[in-house]
């Protein structure tokens, strides 16, 4: 019903402007305080696209005029992976506090690629290699340089204003490329990689990096090459945060020593070789081929992370501070005497304007302590711990959040239990590479590694439980995730073979008849083994056919004995099932030299195949295949968790409420919603490389003539890493069920959820664009209630989304992409004629290309990403009886215009019901015609202050209800501010309804008037962030400006009685005015407010800032206030 109720709201606010009746003037005063809301503790909102609940701890929030600046301690419940090292707030979580941007490198990193701004012609470059199609080795191609990618790094830029990702398109000019479209600026500060400016729709500027790299918040890290180290710019951290009004927020950081985390990749190539190819036989150099398989490769690199901390948060002039206390020493990293944990954070007060907080002036008006251990904390070795966060206790109370974590433990960081996601999975694997079977160049297993995932064991080390300080707490269950393949019937493949040597023969002895192995009257002579030895060797592959088949066998026999001896000594023999199945023998015949390809008919059980071989110099090898078309798995295993169900519970261990969450296909709930993000599945397998040299002429002997001859050699990488970056490609879920079921699990009702899963978008495997901004859109969602097990539909909303191509950002980009190297050189007297190689060698299986098309791909890519939004919202309310009978539906549908690609801002909506009538509302900005002769357009654009409506109109039907505007005037000291608000009422013209008559420094409003009425007045203390007093019928030269610098003085200094009296003089100095004044606990709220009686109110906290007294003038208790658990 929270949908139906916000809906509803937003409707009566448009009702409520089209029938406006009077304007109230703003008011600054505070208002009196409340209880605090109850704690919603168990309230997660899970991200239902991804399957993930957002954990968040607030820890404080800073309250600046106008801007909020939240701080949180938040976990990422994804699952934890093998490799993955825990932060210095420990493994999973993750400390919030102000804004930031991340690097996503694309290609060579930008800052270390000199090339990076010299985009190739694609035009020049393919009239060059059609003029010059041999041009193998000339050229173009002859500048490395252009090997170097030019695809553009990624900035991800998070704050509590705005969200979004950049580029730059040009380092050199400092060209910013908002992708996908967004409202909010960036500008580079200087041409270096380390400075940047973002303005937020609001005009709230956040700057990141400066020229003192001892207290910046730039992180620098490094991925080491085996031979070096590049360093490159990997994050920004917030330095200052600027407001309209000139408030500040202001940053420092700490460095933290280095962060060394260790990878490890392995690979095996598999190459054919073919020497002197183009040779004809008989020459001095025959052609000769060769082919295997390398051994395992093992690469091991690093990333260094020279890491910066948050150090102290100041703001309110530096009055206010919180500081970040670290602790040197970690037991979980190899550098851990230099590496810190946060140990504790403190949030103070200067309350006597000295700037200094120790002492008695310097109150902590909050703080938290942070409790650690370590995950397999009896180890003695770095690699196998990992930070665990236990507890999070206050400072200046008893209360705190405990933390409980899954029982599975994690292997070391380096153990090769993984899946191919990187999480634990339990199997006991030797080697990083998954187990694949090649046929060639020959029938061999490369690679051992299970890398399955395994459901039992991907939760190791995750969060499972917080308790809170009521000692309630909230359970969360986790599931793998899974997505649907879709294969229906597909065919799995099968291959067994094996071969075997013989034994023997030496002296010869004559024995009885075997029936095994003769035929029927034959006298066998074997050889004498030893009394251990048996003679015959068998090699046995058991097998298993779950459905009917045909496979192939393919046998190979053959004597290696060179003379004269009688065939009984030795034979070769190949089998399927023994007797009854195939024989190669069959009818017992011996067997020597046999080659075929036979087809054998299987029934679905277990089978055997058995080769076997007897005699010194027999061999007999077998390769038995066949496909089994069986139904696919539809639901795969993807990687890491999401959440299953969410469970609350009392202090006294009784349900309070369950949630569960169900991630399948409404139509057919057999099959998972997910879907992976890219089409790419698991490939362990690099493309085919060519490299041929050795381009020279046949040594021909004898032979007349002359022929040209290459060496090539063709090969592949079997990778422990999945050529597709497997380890991002997550699953996004279509379809979401989530259940409130009461305390047996019975359903009480549910929601049914659907989202865009967009797919990334890729050029090939190696370029990419995410599609992140489109993924999780909530297209569809249904509201049922359950009765008796019968559900009904109480609300449907529907929404539509549109790519507006009036602003689009492209993402551009190249690489040179290469499939084989040669020596060959064009002909220099006709470049289109081809060299003598390719003409006599081509089709000679020398791997020659035809032209340079073959060895390289020059990949130009220019992606359009237009602007995005929420075009429409269809909402259907249904109304049902006491008998649970339909009886009608409310139908709305509410449109949303956005026109104006310059500040990409809601220009109108409109509301239609069922009746086809409707409500619409207009709005104009710095940017549209309609406002562009207004005062201060030019002031307000280049602050960027374009969210900001200057007029707006409201309509019923045609017919225009009311206009409002606001008119902004300069005030100095950069501060564009409102000078007058304007009403009209239908088509009348515009009147004055208040006017703002000054502002201090700050931006805030010290005198203003009512049009006609009467003037209010405003003093501002506490460092110009709280109002201390409100004037009503008096004007700002009515009071001594001596007595207002004395309040604000006095409000600085951390007097309060002080400062009560300086407020009780200024009462008595205007006996015509209704002054009511006001007195705070900085940082927890107001302390005191006297109305224009002069009767006092006030009120006090508890340690955790919640309002715990209410007391009237003479002290006496008016209310009291107890915190207790709750859950919604």
């Amino acid at each position: 019903m929270r949908t139906k109720f916000l809906f509803l709201l937003s409707l009566l606010s448009l009702y409520g402007l089209a029938q406006e009746a009077g304007f109230e003037t703003p008011n600054y005063a505070p208002k009196s305080p409340e209880a605090a809301a109850f704690l919603q503790y168990g309230e997660y909102p899970v991200n239902l696209s991804t399957g993930l609940p957002s954990i968040s701890i607030p820890l404080y929030t800073i309250q600046i005029p106008g801007y909020s600046l939240p701080i949180t301690l938040d976990y990422h419940a994804s699952g934890i992976k093998v490799s993955q090292e825990a932060t210095w707030v420990g493994l999973g979580w993750n400390l919030n506090a102000g804004a930031q941007i991340i690097l996503s490198p694309r290609g060579d990193i930008d800052e270390n690629n000199n090339r990076i701004d010299e985009m190739p012609n694609e035009e020049n470059l393919a009239t060059y290699y059609q003029n010059h199609p041999y041009a193998f080795n000339s050229g173009p191609l002859l500048n490395l340089e252009l090997e170097k990618s030019r695809a553009k790094d990624i900035y991800n830029f998070s704050s509590p204003t705005a969200n979004g990702s950049f580029y730059v398109s040009d380092y050199g000019e400092r060209e910013i490329v908002v992708v996908p479209p967004n409202a909010f600026k960036v500008e580079m500060n200087s041409e270096q990689f380390y400075s940047f400016i973002i303005t937020d729709p609001s005009g709230n500027i956040y700057k990141f990096g400066n020229d003192n790299s001892s207290v910046n918040g730039n992180v620098e890290k490094s991925v080491k090459q085996f031979t070096h180290y590049d360093y490159y710019n990997s994050a920004w951290y917030v330095s200052q945060i600027i407001t309209p009004t000139n408030q500040t927020i202001n940053f420092s950081y700490q460095s933290d020593g280095d962060l060394v985390e260790y990878n490890i990749t392995q690979s095996r190539e598999v190459w054919y070789n073919t020497e002197n190819c183009g040779c004809p036989e008989g020459t001095e150099s025959p052609p000769m081929q060769t082919k295997g398989v390398g051994g395992m490769i093992t690469r091991s690199g690093n990333t260094i992370t020279r890491s910066k901390k948050i150090k102290e948060i100041s703001f309110e002039n530096g009055r206010s501070k919180i500081v970040f206390v670290k602790s040197l020493g970690r037991q979980d990293l190899v550098n851990g005497a230099t590496n810190s944990l946060l140990d504790r954070i403190e949030i103070w007060r200067d309350n006597d304007n000295d700037n200094e907080f120790e002492g008695p002036a310097g109150e902590m008006v909050k703080g938290y302590d942070f409790v650690y251990d370590y995950f397999n904390s009896s180890s003695s070795n770095y690699q196998d711990k990992r930070l665990k966060l236990l507890q999070v206790q206050d400072l200046l109370g008893d209360e705190a959040h405990d933390f409980v974590y899954s029982e599975i433990e994690l292997p070391e960081k380096t153990s090769f239990s993984k899946d191919y996601y990187g999480y634990y999975n339990g199997y006991t694997n030797y080697d990083l590479i998954p187990k694949h079977h090649i046929t060639t160049p020959y029938v061999m297993d490369v690679g051992t590694a299970n890398r399955s995932v395994r459901e039992d064991k991907v939760e190791a080390g995750v969060l499972k439980e917080i308790h809170y300080p009521t000692k309630g707490w909230t359970k969360f269950n986790y599931e793998s995730n899974r997505y649907y393949n879709g294969m229906g019937t597909v065919g799995q493949s099968h291959i067994f073979s094996g071969a075997i040597s013989g034994v023997g023969p030496g002296g010869l002895n004559v024995i009885g008849d075997v029936d095994a192995i003769v035929a029927p009257e034959e006298a066998v002579y074997v050889s004498q083994c030893s009394e251990n030895e048996t003679c015959v060797k068998y090699y046995t592959i058991p097998f298993t056919v779950t459905v009917p088949v045909t496979a192939s066998l393919t046998v190979d026999i053959f004597d290696n004995y060179v003379g004269s001896q009688p065939y009984q000594h030795r034979y070769g023999r190949v089998r399927v099932d023994g007797y009854g199945g195939y024989d190669s023998s069959d009818p017992f015949l011996w067997v020597l030299n046999k080659q075929e390809q036979v087809s054998v008919s299987l029934q679905p059980g277990n089978h055997q195949l058995i080769i076997e071989a007897w005699g010194n110099d027999i061999e007999a090898h077998a390769t038995l295949t066949f496909t089994e078309y069986i139904q696919g798995p539809d639901n795969v295993k993807g990687g890491g968790l999401r959440v299953a169900s969410i469970e609350n519970y009392d202090f006294d261990g009784s349900l309070v409420t369950k949630k569960k969450y169900e991630y399948t296909d409404p139509v057919d709930p057999a099959k998972s919603s997910g879907k992976q993000i890219n089409d790419f599945g698991l490939s362990y397998v690099s493309p085919d490389v060519v490299n041929i040299s050795e381009v020279q002429a046949c040594d021909t002997g004898s032979l007349a003539g002359t022929f040209p001859s290459v060496n090539s050699r063709r090969s592949h990488t079997i990778s422990s890493n999945s050529t597709f970056g497997t380890e991002g490609n997550t699953v996004a879920y279509e379809y979401v069920r989530e259940m409130q079921v009461d305390s047996l699990d019975n359903p009480l009702g549910y929601t049914l959820y659907k989202y865009n899963v967009e797919n990334d978008w890729y050029y090939n495997a190696q370029v990419f664009i995410g599609s992140n901004s489109k993924r999780g859109e909530l297209l569809e969602k249904k509201v049922f209630k359950t009765v008796n097990n019968i559900d009904y539909i109480l609300q449907k909303e529907t929404n539509t989304y549109f790519d507006d191509v009036s602003k689009v950002s492209y993402i551009e980009g190249f690489d040179l992409i290469r499939f084989t190297n040669t020596g060959i050189h064009e002909v220099s007297t006709d470049p289109l004629e081809a060299p003598q190689e390719v003409a006599l060698l081509q089709g000679e299986g020398c791997n020659m290309p035809n032209n340079v098309g073959e060895t390289v791909e020059f990949a130009f890519y220019n992606q359009p990403i237009p602007w995005h939004y929420l075009k429409n919202t269809a909402t259907t309310e249904y109304f049902y009886d006491n008998s649970n009978n339909l009886t009608g539906t409310l139908v709305t549908n509410t449109e949303f215009n956005y026109d104006n690609p310059v500040h990409m801002q809601l220009s109108s909506q409109k509301t239609t019901n069922s009746k086809g009538e409707t409500l619409a509302q207009h709005f104009y900005y710095p940017g549209d015609a309609e406002v562009a002769s207004e005062p201060e357009i030019a002031n307000l654009t280049l602050k960027h202050i374009i969210n900001k409506p200057l007029l707006m109109r409201s309509f019923r039907g045609n017919l225009q209800l009311n206009e409002q505007k606001t008119i902004y005037h300069n005030w100095g000291n950069g501060i564009i501010m409102p000078q007058e608000i304007q009403l009209a009422k239908g088509n009348n013209d515009l009147e004055t309804r208040v006017r703002f008559l000054q502002y201090d420094s700050k931006g805030n409003p010290v005198e203003l008037q009512q049009e006609n009425g009467i003037k209010i007045c405003y003093i501002w203390g506490y460092e110009q962030v709280l109002p201390v007093a409100k004037i009503e019928n008096a004007s700002l030269s009515e009071i001594n400006p001596q007595l207002i610098i004395d309040i604000q003085t006095e409000s600085n200094s951390g007097d309060q009685q002080e400062l009560i009296n300086k407020l009780s003089n200024l009462r008595s100095l205007l006996p015509d005015a209704m002054v009511t004044t006001f007195t705070y606990q900085p940082l927890k709220g107001v302390s005191t407010i006297t109305d224009p009686r002069g009767y006092t109110t006030s009120y006090s906290y508890d340690a955790q800032g919640r309002l715990r007294f209410v007391k009237d003038a003479d002290d006496y208790i008016i209310s009291e206030t107890f915190y207790h658990f709750k859950t919604n």
